[in-house]
């Protein structure tokens, strides 16, 4: 999960029973509320994700997607790339010019705890079945050590981060191919009428 809730019980007095049955009525219709709000923005973000993965990754017949991004590239993403709260970079709408985005504390400190997140996940089997990545295979720690060596295009992918009530969106992922070339990005996209797009490109990777 990645958002966490907390709620203050409030302390009723024993003489006033009438108005705790009554506040317990409302406390139960608020937190039912609450639910239904949590589903339907766990659906949405759902649908973003999946968005925002095939926007991302290549279409390929046949690639591999390792189970995780290991902790020295997330230290290195928020360390260098990822720091204070303006991102600058090239607009993918015209890689000759360049485009900001300037975050709030309170987004700063998501970002921060998101990319704890991206540390430790791990992804699966169900997930690339759920987010509808049918070209990817989940690779085992045997096929990722052979990367570059094979056929197979093998991803490193972070876990999509998302702000500003899913409307703003950081990825990173590295692709493998045989050779031992490869190619990365860090990049920032939009949501605009409804519809992600790429852009600001803030750093590449290439060999």
């Amino acid at each position: 999960r990645l958002w966490a809730d907390s709620q203050q019980s409030p302390i009723y007095s024993q003489a006033e029973p009438l108005a705790v049955s009554f506040m317990n009525i409302l406390k139960f219709i608020a937190l039912l509320f609450l639910f239904q709000s949590k589903v339907f923005a766990q659906e949405n973000s759902e649908y973003d994700l999946q968005n925002i993965l095939a926007n991302t990754l290549v279409k390929h017949p046949q690639a591999y997607l390792y189970e995780k991004i290991d902790s020295i590239t997330v230290d290195v993403i928020k360390n260098k790339y990822l720091i204070g709260k303006t991102f600058v970079g090239n607009k993918y709408s015209d890689l000759l010019k360049y485009d900001t985005l300037t975050i709030t504390d309170n987004e700063r400190g998501i970002l921060d705890s998101l990319l704890g997140v991206c540390e430790k996940f791990k992804w699966n089997t169900s997930d690339i079945e759920r987010l509808g990545m049918h070209n990817l295979t989940l690779a085992s720690k045997a096929i990722y050590d052979k990367r570059g060596q094979i056929e197979e295009l093998v991803y490193e992918v972070m876990l999509p981060i998302f702000i500003r009530e899913n409307t703003i969106c950081f990825t990173f992922y590295m692709i493998y191919c045989r050779g031992w070339c490869s190619l990365g990005e860090i990049t920032i996209h939009k949501k605009v009428n409804g519809r992600w797009e790429r852009w600001i490109r803030l750093a590449e990777f290439q060999r």
